[in-house]
């Protein structure tokens, strides 16, 4: 007999999405061939009871796509309750279900009509899927909603209570209130009926509820005399396992029920004598008596370890009291004298209540909930990737996650990031973070900023990393990023790079001062660096101030002297070479600025790129049109790695050919030098000195100084360095006795002559 007000799944007025579900899920876009049957978007939310206002059945194809939907957010619904919490009113299988679901509840109606039977629990049944479960919830909610009883009229009890029923009324208020003692004194271990039993409703008279109030004092063991037994748990447990002797209870307690790693066979063979084989052979035998646990004359044990289970919840901490409180309440009938230890006890109701496992510093139900909790955390975040704090909680509830536990069990997770209002998540490369970072903060970040919570370092590094990842954009000069494609930012790749692209726009020509304004007001660049890098190479403008890109670099006549560049002298054998200071940045492999003039030296002139051979390895010249400061040179590290060189240390490039070579002088040489002349000399590449004299000598080869008297010489040399630029080497040089003026007089009287 079917129940008249309930219809199967997708018909009119049964849910198309159990309750539970819609409040997890709720967030979520309906499917599509939904959204065309109602004519309108709408959500999982929606589709319990307000859909039926539009329409009276759905498709075979709508249900599908739900069912799909769902199945991917299983981890989110997997903990969530099925059951009503009482004893069903009504038989399952007058409930209209579709042939395979009917099929299941058949074989397996005992298990689905449990009080508190959860999402998991029903998917666990064999042939049942994601779709039998979520049409069973559906057309179980609807007949619990219908409020309809159970057609035949018999009361659900056992065939032995319901024999007592036909006694006198005096003696079935005996039994039963024997029976309610029994099950306070047995199962939940309490001293009255006080606990068990509903408050009366206001509207009784006083005398009345006083009469009612003082039946829950009544003493429960006094009451329950040998109906005890039936519901005694410590009897219960005891008869259970009443085939396991003491190694095999000491096999359970430390392989089975033990929360952490288990013990090895053969440790708990050594410890009793026997072999690793005869230990695997009795614990088959142990989990084989544990099985009785799960018949009907044991139902309290399995009641007690879910109360336990309520207790705990699905985490905790290890260190947590409550572990230890509700394992107190749990097996505080379990007197220490006995075959059955408290310890024992507590472990067996703590393995059938989960089983318990550690995880880290956590008690955990399920090895799967970090994953689960995390998935479904990540899966109801906002827009901005926030998770608040208010969903937090919501959704580790019903996870059975106790809320004094929710921030340290995101904490325990390692994946997400404290913020205000909630948490991010933030795994992942630098760049995953970094991502999660700007998509929380809905604004361009400079990497500083970034760095904060990153916890790297390496500004240089990270900029550089974002700078060719092609999911980030640099949308101005002062290095702030976007996720790249983020509407109303456009990615600035450097100012040449924007002015050919502005040229571009405007048809290959634009005014000068147009170039500067817009460069200078979207990137917010300086207007002198704009100004410089219109004036590079690249670049025309013609008497109206019209900018053009240049054709060709080969009408620029570029003019270059290298005797008046600083740090640039010539060997006696004509080989030009260049010193360098070594910097932090070239220990890291940088390139830098070179001279113009000694870049050509080497074969590289304006708008080239090329690379040139060396004795440490190939080296990297280029000259760019763009460029507003000239030639560079790439890494030289290989050549420092060579000479195991110091910052402080100089390096000497040398324009030989066809090999590039090098010179090298350390820091301590020149620190350790007699005279500043002979400083002077290791700068200019030379060895050490044995005098002053000789280098004077030396420096007065390289700069081509012919002059007799010494202050003739110093006076000549100091102008030469001078005019290189080079003035920290001009003040080494000593000072002479004649002025400038008098040397000057001097050199007109000689030309005179």
């Amino acid at each position: 007999m079917m129940h008249p007000t309930v219809r199967p799944w997708g018909v009119a007025p049964t849910p198309l999405v159990p309750a539970a579900v819609a409040k997890a899920l709720g967030h979520l876009s309906a499917p599509t061939s939904l959204g065309k049957t109602l004519g309108r978007d709408c959500k999982l939310a929606e589709l319990k009871g307000e859909i039926w206002d539009d329409i009276e059945w759905v498709s075979r194809d709508c249900l599908r796509e739900l069912v799909e939907l769902l199945h991917r957010n299983l981890r989110a619904i997997r903990l969530l309750d099925i059951g009503t919490g009482r004893t069903l009113p009504f038989r399952l299988l007058d409930l209209p279900f579709s042939t395979r679901t009917r099929n299941i509840v058949s074989r397996h109606s005992k298990e689905l009509s449990a009080p508190h039977l959860k999402f998991r629990e029903l998917l666990s049944i064999p042939n049942c899927g994601i779709r039998s479960a979520i049409e069973f919830a559906c057309v179980l909610e609807a007949a619990i909603a219908s409020k309809v009883q159970d057609p035949s009229g018999i009361p659900s009890v056992p065939f032995e209570r319901r024999q007592r029923q036909h006694g006198s009324p005096v003696s079935r208020i005996e039994f039963t209130f024997r029976m309610l003692a029994a099950y306070a004194a047995g199962e939940r271990n309490l001293s009255t009926l006080s606990r068990i039993m509903p408050a009366a409703p206001m509207e009784w008279p006083p005398e009345i509820k006083d009469l009612w109030d003082s039946l829950g004092d009544l003493r429960a063991g006094q009451l329950a005399t040998e109906f005890v037994m039936q519901y005694s748990v410590p009897d219960l447990v005891r008869r259970a396992l009443a085939h396991t002797d003491r190694r095999m209870r000491d096999i359970l307690n430390d392989r089975v029920f033990r929360t952490g790693r288990p013990i090895t066979l053969k440790t708990i063979g050594g410890r009793w004598g026997i072999t690793r084989e005869r230990v695997r052979q009795l614990e088959l035998k142990a989990k084989a008596q544990l099985k009785r646990l799960h018949m009907a004359d044991f139902q309290p044990i399995t009641r007690r370890s879910k109360t336990l289970r309520q207790c705990i919840g699905a985490a905790v901490p290890v260190s947590h009291s409550s572990i230890e409180r509700a394992l107190t309440w749990a097996t505080d009938d379990f007197f220490p004298i006995g075959e059955i230890q408290p310890e024992f006890a507590g472990a067996l109701l703590l393995w059938l209540a989960g089983p318990y496992r550690t995880n880290g510093d956590w008690l955990l139900v399920d090895p799967n909930l970090p994953r689960e909790t995390r998935d479904a955390l990540i899966s109801r975040s906002d827009e901005r990737g926030l998770i608040t704090d208010n969903t937090i909680t919501e959704t580790l509830t019903q996870f059975d996650i106790a809320e004094c536990h929710h921030q340290d069990w995101v904490n325990h997770l390692r994946d997400f990031l404290r913020v205000d209002g909630g948490v991010i998540y933030y795994k992942g490369t630098i760049l995953d973070k970094v991502r999660a970072l700007i998509r929380y903060h809905n604004r361009p970040l400079t990497v500083e900023e970034m760095l904060k919570d990153i916890g790297s370092d390496s500004v240089r590094s990270v900029r550089q990393r974002l700078i060719e990842d092609s999911g980030f954009w640099r949308v101005n000069k002062q290095g702030q990023f976007v996720i790249a494609g983020t509407p109303g930012y456009d990615e600035y790749t450097g100012i040449t790079d924007e002015i050919l692209q502005e040229l571009e726009h405007c048809g290959g020509q634009a005014s000068y001062d147009h170039l500067v304004k817009k460069i200078t007001d979207t990137y917010g660049v300086k207007e002198n660096s704009v100004v410089a890098y219109l004036n590079t190479p690249m670049f025309t403008r013609d008497d109206s101030g019209i900018v053009r890109v240049r054709r060709s670099s080969l009408d620029i006549d570029v003019s270059t002297d290298i005797e008046k560049t600083a740090a640039c002298y010539c060997t006696d054998e004509c080989v030009w070479y260049w010193r360098i200071e070594v910097s932090p940045a070239m220990m890291r492999g940088s390139g830098r600025l070179m001279p113009n003039a000694f870049a050509q030296q080497l074969g590289c002139n304006l708008g080239d790129k090329i690379e040139v051979k060396s004795e440490c390895g190939p080296i990297t010249l280029s000259w760019p049109l763009s460029s507003a400061t000239g030639a560079t040179i790439g890494s030289v590290r290989c050549a420092l790695s060579h000479y195991d060189a110091k910052i402080g240390d100089f390096l000497f490039v040398k324009a030989t050919s066809p090999i590039v070579t090098f010179g090298f002088l350390r820091k301590e040489s020149l620190d350790t030098a007699a005279s500043n002349l002979s400083r002077v000399a290791f700068l200019l590449g030379c060895g050490p000195t044995s005098s002053d004299s000789e280098a004077l000598k030396v420096i007065m080869r390289l700069l081509r100084v012919s002059r007799s008297t010494d202050d003739e010489r110093y006076i000549e040399i100091r102008r030469l360095f001078q005019a290189r630029g080079e003035v920290e080497l001009s003040e080494m040089i000593p000072s002479p006795s004649l002025s400038v003026d008098d040397y000057i007089s001097n050199m007109g009287k000689l030309l005179s002559r």
